[in-house]
């Protein structure tokens, strides 16, 4: 089986955003292949995943029955009642610790409170949820990295924090069996340094659920709340409350209870099995509590004769046995029916991801290939999943809305609760080998990926729900398949698609990450020099340019483009792509005319590859780099030139609005700003009525006319565009996306044009806190922010603090892109203000001097930037005292 690991034919239109020199630097997706330097980040860095710490809500709504008075009484804890360090709440597998958290969490909510759900399953589950909630608690990018790299404490930066938080908060930590997990490395718990502390100097609280009741293994600050079994009365009217009215008496009711042990997930197994048969019997079919009652003595005493009598008390192994004694009878009563591929099924969906599993990743053709079952049909899947879900040994989930809160088309998954699951696995009642439920999960996944759409953010939920699967089961299939290359190449192939799925979140940092273990995992298959391997590296560069990073970028697009060449070609659609991200990294860095001859070499080669789908990208990147060089007469030559063949060859209206698009990004160059107004309005009603007010291309048309009703002197009505493009843009992609920061940043600069500095301010605070979270602090879209915001502090008279946060930018422009670029002029030359103001004269003049060399030498000595440049100093001596 293959997989195309190059980009599909999606482009996304890009976007301008304003920098502190006024440069437009490119904000769209990849495009095409893409590259990077693996050796770069940490080699320890923890892999986050693609991990919610939202509660879940599924068992929101249900009857309860047993825990009102402990839900009570943590509740007086959280508001500060009973307060008393850490609760840690114990018992059994399936006794309803998650569940009683899960209501906790609701109400928590309801009071006003953050409330955050972390997976303590495993170690790595754990830092990924401590590590994403340190990021949406405002940690900036930087110090995420040291941390997440061990250059600094990862849990003093995540107190440092909480401990910072002005809101109430309730941290659930959920299935930490193993404590030690918890406490810093090599130190007891009791020490108080580890994830979880007495929260005394912050507002919140912690709830941890557990299997370990043993109080040595926790400190004396968390205080032990035991989760017990039901009573039999309570454990009755659950049981009754699935099995419904017909099964038999309440006495009844309660002898099947006490031999389930009381235990909350066995009632629920067993009265869904018993509710389900009871709707259509079948010949010996369980239908009461006495019959399920026999059948359960009958299954112990063959699978689990050490189970005691009357299963008053038992161990979590025993209640482990006794789920899957209801887990056999239910299987059993199936195949009774001749649905025999249930128990297969159900076995080889364990073994993806704990996370919903989409319907439609489980393919005929793959289950067959891989023998999980016999002779699969629709009719027989279908068969087998609505039986297991009768049973309730999964749960079939339907998204009732879309991300846009539009209908979209509804696709069902299946959930299985965490002990099932666990009892799906065990080794000695698998019928086939792990490691074939696990390469057949991961091909299944690697085809849904193949074929999940990729164009915008309608596809992100589709994506959310792959990604924790690809990235899963890339290392499942490393550890358990025997290194057998075409799973680990599927693995691989998911774990890359689904890292580009976070590209176009924004989400770089992440996805750079899972492409140096995708590439890793490429290697250990020996496909060092295979393209695939490149197609990931220059992912990894594009991540790394997006990062601000942009030496390292830079080096790596340049092998990679050396190595293409050689294998596919100087003309390839591989190649070409490389070049077009070389060039913008180019662009980027200030390197004007090389990424002005790059974006024409693409536009050169005649016998182009029709698969090159990113010619309006490279022609666009190409005249704002003519545009920034001074070249207007020859971009508005060749932009003409290409719109008038378009409509004359008829090349289609898609083609025709892209292209009118950028002739009117080059009209607002020129300062025709009524035309270019009018030609993006007429741009954006055709995206609008063809793609939806809503997608990015429509979004990105309507930015652009913001900007420019706002250059040209309308700052009222930038700031009416502008806002609405904000909003929009924070409903579909998400308040954090790089895309919707610009909008924001470039919102403020319209508030603050209109005389609104507060609000001005206000907002560009809050973009710099997403953007230094998101990009990083030395980013130039973050430093961008920065500088905007010292110009605020100038406009209002608060120099010597203007002063210092100008000197602050430049050094961190002079360590990420270097003293010449672009954007580092700009702050170099705003600060010669203030030498002028201390009547530093030759400091000055010198300063300027070697400002106007470096524009000259980047731009030419006939463009208005360094002729402006020669202006000032040329005004500055016909006032200076000497």
């Amino acid at each position: 089986m293959k997989w195309r690991w190059s980009q599909g034919p999606y482009e996304k239109q890009s976007i301008s955003d304003s920098t502190i020199s006024g440069n437009v630097f490119q904000i769209s997706g990849t495009d095409g292949d893409v590259s990077i330097n693996v050796d770069s980040p940490p080699a320890d860095l923890t892999t986050p995943g693609n991990i919610s710490i939202a509660p879940p809500t599924d068992h929101l709504g249900r009857p309860i029955h047993g825990r009102h008075e402990l839900l009570d009484e943590l509740l007086r804890s959280l508001e500060g009642k009973n307060a008393d360090g850490v609760k840690v709440l114990h018992g059994l597998g399936g006794c309803g610790k998650s569940t009683i958290a899960m209501l906790l969490s609701d109400q928590a909510t309801r009071q006003g409170m953050d409330v955050w759900w972390i997976s303590a399953a495993s170690r790595n589950m754990l830092h990924d949820g401590m590590r994403q909630l340190s990021g949406a608690l405002g940690a900036p990018q930087r110090r995420l990295t040291r941390a997440w790299s061990g250059q600094e404490s990862a849990t003093d930066l995540l107190w440092e924090l909480l401990n910072r938080h002005e809101r109430k908060w309730l941290i659930i930590i959920d299935g930490a069996d193993d404590p030690s997990i918890l406490a810093a490395d090599n130190t007891p718990l009791s020490d108080g340094n580890g994830w979880i502390r007495p929260p005394v100097q912050s507002k919140g609280s912690i709830v941890v659920t557990t299997r370990e009741n043993n109080a040595r293994r926790w400190a004396p600050w968390c205080s032990l709340q035991p989760v017990n079994m039901l009573s039999p009365a309570d454990s009755a009217t659950v049981l009754m409350d699935y099995a419904g009215g017909m099964a038999g008496s309440r006495p009844d009711a309660e002898k099947l209870a006490t031999r389930l042990g009381c235990l909350p997930l066995a009632l629920r197994l067993a009265g869904t099995h018993i509710e389900a048969t009871a709707k259509a019997p079948w010949p010996d079919s369980i239908t009461s509590y006495l019959g399920y009652l026999r059948a359960l003595e009958t299954e112990i005493s063959e699978l689990f004769p050490e189970l005691d009598a009357d299963s008053s008390t038992f161990g979590d192994r025993q209640a482990r046995e006794l789920v899957g004694c209801t887990w056999e009878l239910s299987l059993s009563a199936l195949e009774k029916r001749g649905i025999t591929q249930a128990r297969p099924l159900i076995q080889m969906l364990s073994h993806f991801a704990d996370s919903p599993i989409p319907v439609d990743l489980l393919e005929l053709q793959v289950l067959d290939h891989f023998g999980v079952f016999e002779g699969p049909t629709k009719r027989s899947l279908r068969a087998s999943v609505e039986a297991l879900s009768d049973l309730g040994l999964i749960d079939i989930r339907i998204p009732q809305h879309s991300r846009s809160n539009e209908k979209e088309a509804q696709v069902a998954s299946i959930a299985i609760h965490p002990l099932v699951r666990d009892v799906g696995r065990y080794p000695r009642r698998l019928q086939k080998p792990r490691s074939i439920y696990i390469a057949a999960a991961t091909v299944m996944v690697a085809n849904g990926t193949s074929k999940a759409p990729q164009d915008d953010w309608t596809s992100w939920p589709t994506w959310e729900a792959l990604s924790n699967h690809a990235f899963y089961l890339l290392s499942e299939a490393l550890e358990e398949t025997d290194g057998r290359a075409e799973v680990i190449d599927a693995a691989a192939f998911s774990a890359y698609q689904s890292a580009r799925f976070l590209m176009s979140r924004g989400e770089f940092e992440r996805a750079h990450i899972e492409q140096i273990r995708v590439l890793k995992a490429l290697h250990r298959i020996g496909n060092e020099e295979h393209p695939n391997s490149l197609t990931v590296r220059h992912d990894l560069a594009v991540s790394l340019g997006r990062l601000g990073r942009l030496p390292e970028a830079e080096l790596e697009l340049r092998t990679v483009q050396e190595r293409k060449s050689e294998i596919f070609g100087p003309t390839a659609p591989e190649t070409l792509s490389t070049i077009h991200a070389h060039a913008d990294v180019l662009w980027q860095l200030g390197e004007l005319t090389r990424a002005e001859n790059e974006y024409r070499s693409i536009l050169s080669v005649k016998d182009r590859a029709p698969s090159y789908r990113n010619l309006l990208g490279t022609r666009n990147n190409l005249y704002q780099v003519l545009i920034e060089q001074g070249k207007l007469s020859q971009a508005v030559a060749e932009i003409d030139g290409f719109v008038h063949d378009a409509e004359t060859k008829n090349a289609g209206d898609t083609t025709i609005y892209q292209a009118r698009f950028v002739r009117a990004r080059i009209r607002k160059a020129q300062a025709r700003f009524d035309e270019a107004i009018s030609e993006f309005r007429e741009v954006a009603n055709y995206h609008s009525a063809t793609l939806g007010e809503n997608h990015p291309i429509t979004l990105s048309t309507r930015h652009e006319l913001g900007v420019t009703l706002q250059e040209g002197g309308d700052a009222a009505a930038a700031c009416g565009v502008l806002r609405s493009v904000y909003l929009a843009r924070s409903k579909t992609q998400g308040s954090d996306h790089p895309e919707t920061l610009a909008t924001r940043h470039q919102f403020a600069l319209a508030l603050q044009d209109a005389g609104e500095r507060e609000e001005a301010q206000a907002h560009y605070r809050a973009t710099l806190k997403h953007r230094s979270k998101v990009l990083g602090e030395r980013h130039l879209h973050t430093l961008a922010t920065r500088f905007q915001l010292a110009v605020l502090l100038e406009e209002s008279g608060d120099l010597e603090n203007a002063e210092e946060e100008f000197l602050n930018v430049l050094i961190d422009e002079c360590a990420t892109v270097g003293a010449d670029h672009p954007s580092t002029l700009t702050t170099r030359l705003r600060l010669v203000n203030y030498m002028v103001l201390r009547q530093q004269w030759a400091k000055a003049f010198e300063e300027l001097d070697r400002i106007l060399s470096a524009r000259r030498r980047i731009y030419g000595i006939d463009h208005p930037i360094p002729r402006d440049t020669e202006q000032l100093i040329a005004f500055l001596k016909a006032n200076s005292p000497d």
